[in-house]
């Protein structure tokens, strides 16, 4: 499901939060929490530019920002429920939740050629259309039915969200082909196979940085397996090298990482310039004494294909 998406009940009752001026300052902060939410989501250059530019932003996903939006449009729908006290506001719920209804099966049938372009199953897309509409049009129904009684339609309105997430989060969803969203490019595929990821070599990088476990471990293994003086580090190695030249592990009573006076080098030999986590053109030091060899998970000299064809490379 989309990283924005609470509920689709969720939207009558938002439209219904916009409507309220008691809580005039609580609903324009959550507005303002939606449509940063989208922004955040939809990568806006300017926004994402100035949030990486604040303290611990810059090396974060700030994409996942996008949890504001469900976040603001919950805070709306809750606006909503507390005007659900006559019927006259329950009349406006049931023709908001009818064109919440309409909106989104016509946004689904309008949709479907790139739905099949991305090869979904056609069971799991009406099925997941269906999770959408009928708890909105229940809700419509229940709004128009219990329009004399706040109470019970509060009820059934929480009854609904919450049965309608309960059934489509209770299974895994399909993965899209690969090429569905990274279409390969006429310029990449080109270029003869090889072992040797071109686009980390072409950079000049003698180190690099990721934080992701998983590219760390493949990206490392394929340049030891194309035999490459590139290092590979996490960036709290960073840190650890960057105070470990700074002098901070040293002094009296400086026990830092080690006990006193037996020297740990981290990634690389004592007195030796860095070399990533391995001897020049030898075998992974790893945060083990230095020169003691590490193959991972292959014999030395032995090429990895991972997760990838020859020649490509999955976190390059």
């Amino acid at each position: 499901m989309p990283l924005a998406y609470a509920g689709a009940v969720l939207f009558p009752l938002a439209i219904g939060g916009l409507r309220s001026s008691a809580q005039s300052r609580e609903r324009w902060i959550f507005l303002a929490f939606v449509l940063l939410g989208f922004a955040y989501g939809a990568s806006a250059p300017l926004l994402l530019d100035a949030t990486s530019s604040l303290p611990g932003f810059a090396l974060a996903l700030n994409y996942r920002l996008v949890f504001l939006a469900p976040l603001g449009l919950a805070g709306l729908a809750a606006l909503g429920a507390d005007r659900i006290v006559g019927t006259e506001a329950a009349r406006r719920l049931a023709t908001a939740a009818l064109l919440i209804a309409v909106a989104l099966t016509v946004g689904y049938l309008s949709s479907w050629r790139v739905y099949e372009s991305r090869e979904l199953p056609d069971d799991f897309l009406r099925e997941s259309i269906a999770l959408e509409v009928v708890p909105v049009v229940g809700l419509a129904i229940a709004a128009a039915w219990l329009r004399k009684r706040p109470a019970g339609l509060g009820a059934v309105a929480l009854t609904l969200l919450v049965g309608q997430r309960f059934l489509e989060m209770r299974e895994t969803y399909p993965t899209l082909r690969a090429g569905s969203l990274a279409p390969p490019l006429p310029v990449l595929a080109a270029l003869p196979p090889a072992a040797e990821p071109r686009r980390i070599v072409a950079t000049g990088a003698r180190t690099v940085v990721t934080g992701n476990p998983g590219c760390l471990m493949q990206i490392g293994a394929g340049l030891m397996a194309a035999r490459l003086p590139i290092g590979v580090a996490h960036p709290v190695e960073l840190l650890d090298w960057s105070y470990e030249r700074a002098g901070m592990y040293e002094g009296a009573g400086a026990q830092g990482r080690r006990d006193a006076g037996a020297g740990t080098q981290g990634p690389r030999d004592a007195g030796a310039t860095m070399q990533g986590r391995r001897d020049a053109g030898a075998g992974t030091q790893g945060p083990r004494d230095a020169g003691a060899t590490t193959q991972g998970p292959r014999d030395a000299g032995a090429t990895t294909q991972g997760r990838r064809d020859a020649g490509t490379h999955g976190c390059g």
